[in-house]
């Protein structure tokens, strides 16, 4: 689990940072400020209120370090109630944690959205984390679709626009195994080479890949439904691409992989 911190800082410590030292990067400094400060300012026998903002409730664009500033000036009239603001990575989720030493402040905030930075807000704790990783999960299965029998030569990019023009929908990410794919042949092809020197028989030579599956997901459940409700494959130029459900368990997946394309 990945963690960085932030203790807030009071008017001497905003003294202190007119001070820069050459040669370190903006976020080293405050991490190891943190790291040399965060004894002090944490008492065993504070009781500590925690809260956690998703990552994605924020701009892709946005470092972390612009979002926690983000979420610094919209608690800023909570700043003597906040003793720090961090960030963990779980898994594939990234969760910003604001930690109160008021229960009260705490409570005005927990299972609220937050008006200034429209983000929901979650108590934190290790089963609102999992509830969450898992809500995300399926919400991409529904947003998303895999096109399998992709020929290796085919461009992605050129793909992917012939999808947007098809669904007229927003695609929010895409990815392929092509890389995986050829990888894993020249490395097979160089082994084979290796136990077959001086030899003309190429036989058994690994065979290079022909197809490759693009994985691809939508800002919105309407792209994918749309492809899925449109039928079993795409043809595109002179190919015939299979459409399929990314989880294996959905019931068109099953009728599409147990059953031969026409």
């Amino acid at each position: 689990m990945e963690t960085d911190k932030e203790i807030i800082p009071n008017s001497n410590d905003q003294q202190n940072d007119t001070n820069p030292i050459k040669g370190k990067n903006k976020e080293t400094l405050q991490i190891e400020q943190l790291e040399y400060n965060e004894t002090d300012t944490q008492s065993s026998a504070t009781e500590i209120f925690s809260v956690f903002i998703p990552r994605d409730s924020f701009p892709n664009e946005d470092t972390n370090l612009e979002i926690r500033k983000k979420i610094r000036d919209a608690f800023s009239n909570h700043i003597n109630d906040i003793l720090r603001i961090r960030w963990e990575k779980h898994q594939y989720l990234t969760v910003f944690i604001i930690e109160f030493s008021s229960k009260i402040v705490f409570e005005k905030y927990v299972t609220k959205r937050h008006l200034i930075l429209n983000a929901p807000i979650f108590k934190y704790d290790s089963l609102n984390i999992e509830t969450y990783i898992q809500r995300g999960v399926e919400l991409q299965a529904k947003n998303s679709v895999k096109l399998t029998d992709v020929p290796i030569f085919y461009e992605t990019e050129a793909l992917i626009k012939n999808i947007i023009n098809i669904t007229g929908k927003e695609i929010k990410n895409y990815h392929s195994n092509e890389t995986k794919l050829l990888r894993n042949y020249e490395f097979d092809m160089k082994r084979h080479r290796q136990n077959h020197v001086n030899r003309r028989n190429d036989r058994f030579a690994p065979k290079q890949p022909q197809y490759k599956t693009i994985y691809i997901e939508f800002r919105t459940e309407a792209g994918a439904k749309f492809l899925l409700e449109r039928g079993w494959s795409l043809n595109i130029e002179d190919f015939n691409i299979k459409i399929l459900p990314t989880n294996n368990n959905h019931e068109l997946y099953k009728q599409r992989t147990t059953t031969g394309y026409k």
